[in-house]
């Protein structure tokens, strides 16, 4: 019966996953489609989340 919650878990972080990926797919299209240029304020936080 140990293999009930290993699939949930399992299903659950891959769930999470996806659904990370999806997100920053569509986020990078719809900034990719905006005609007004990203805050440099984010744009600062974007770059500190992806270099630490």
């Amino acid at each position: 019966m140990a293999a009930v919650p290993t699939l949930i878990f399992t299903g659950l972080a891959l769930w999470t996953a996806v659904s990370f990926v999806v997100a920053v797919v569509l986020g990078h299209a719809l900034r990719r489609m905006e005609p007004v240029p990203v805050r440099a304020s984010a744009r600062r936080v974007v770059d500190l989340r992806r270099f630490h």
